[in-house]
């Protein structure tokens, strides 16, 4: 029996959600700062912005399942047509959790260093919430993240309108000395963005989270441990299906029909991690795991690999796998695949993860 790589990949990346949120805040305040500190490949930077109102543009890159909707000009003199582009935009989008433009997280953008909110401000905010919008107010620039009294003064402020006020510093600074200015004497290193990336996750809907975790970048902990979170959801997920799938013992010579699930879950937690959605990506990684036969192959190799890592099964050669064992062998796969992943991700030096040499790094593991 031949597995079809193409007919497991289709399955694996149709109707993949995608994560909208909405990014509030006056010209300057470090919104694009912000969104390159959180999400990956310098997102708000390289991703291509499309003007749907004079004040509002829609910010998307190939191969994140992440849109931002940035809006501009909340500055008093722009705030009433601002406002009205806003509440357009989401009245449009928010009838249905079906569409694509579905609004499912707020940031409410507010400089620290300029120790002011505006009512403005606090009327967006109430605007967002009524409408089911959760919202977290982000303070960036931020410079004392202790006995911040005008952090303090925004939480009152805000209190009734947000799930979190996070201060946060998206960008190192380095300090110089006043007497000499080419002498630098310290840095302020970004700080924040670890609580802003938790606080988002537990607000945003939960059919988003995978599509959230896809698109944080793997410079935050917080967002590795989310994806470590998320994709271990998908490794017990798979191992429920391998166990039904099993529920009638299978007899060896078929024992690669649990590798159809046992590829979608690879691409799951893949895509997880932040690989490219499209289906190229995740074909050249499941290739790289499988081996170059084509969109073809056979899984014997790797679930005899596996049965040799089970206590008490060693290697069958009659006989039949069990439900109990084919969820072992499941969980242990995926077990191996994220820790790869993670370790891959923490020594990353460029911020991207090499998922080809992951894929290549669990065959070995499981082939010997």
């Amino acid at each position: 029996m031949n597995i079809d790589i193409n007919t497991i990949l289709n399955d694996t990346v149709k109707d993949m959600p995608v994560a909208n949120i909405i990014v509030v805040g006056k010209t300057g305040v470090g919104k694009s700062s912000l969104i390159n500190g959180v999400f990956r490949g310098n997102f708000a930077k390289t991703g291509v912005g499309k003007p749907v109102t004079e004040n509002i543009k829609v910010i998307k890159k190939t191969g994140v399942p992440l849109q931002i909707i940035d809006t501009q000009g909340i500055e008093v003199a722009d705030y009433e047509k601002t406002r009205l582009n806003i509440e357009t935009y989401v009245n449009e989008n928010n009838n249905s959790e079906l569409s694509e433009n579905y609004v499912h997280l707020a940031w409410l953008c507010i400089n620290d260093t300029g120790k002011r909110y505006e009512e403005a401000e606090i009327d967006i905010a109430k605007y967002l919430v009524s409408k089911g919008i959760p919202l977290i107010v982000v303070l960036t620039k931020t410079n004392a993240f202790k006995n911040n009294d005008f952090a303090d003064e925004v939480r009152n402020a805000f209190k009734n309108y947000s799930h979190a006020v996070c201060c946060t510093r998206a960008v190192e600074e380095v300090l110089y000395d006043e007497d000499d200015a080419d002498e630098i004497i310290g840095k302020r290193k970004v700080r924040g963005i670890d609580e802003l990336i938790q606080v988002s996750y537990e607000v945003i809907p939960e059919a988003q989270k995978k599509a959230f975790s896809n698109a944080l970048s793997i410079k935050n902990k917080k967002a590795l441990d989310i994806k470590k979170e998320q994709a271990s959801k998908e490794v017990l997920a798979a191992t429920a299906l391998a166990a039904a799938a099993a529920a009638t013992p299978v007899p060896f010579s078929d024992a690669f029909t649990l590798v159809p699930i046992q590829v979608g879950m690879i691409a799951k937690i893949s895509y997880t991690f932040g690989m490219d959605v499209s289906k190229a990506a995740l074909t050249t990684m499941v290739t790289s795991l499988v081996g170059a036969g084509g969109a073809v192959f056979v899984g014997r190799t790797i679930v005899t690999g596996l049965l040799k890592m089970v206590p008490g099964v060693g290697s069958i050669v009659g006989g039949a796998i069990s439900a109990t064992t084919a969820s072992a062998i499941t969980k242990m796969l995926g077990d191996a695949y994220v820790l790869i992943l993670y370790k891959l991700a923490t020594e990353s030096e460029t911020g991207e993860i090499d998922f080809e040499l992951a894929a290549k790094m669990l065959k070995s593991k499981v082939t010997l």
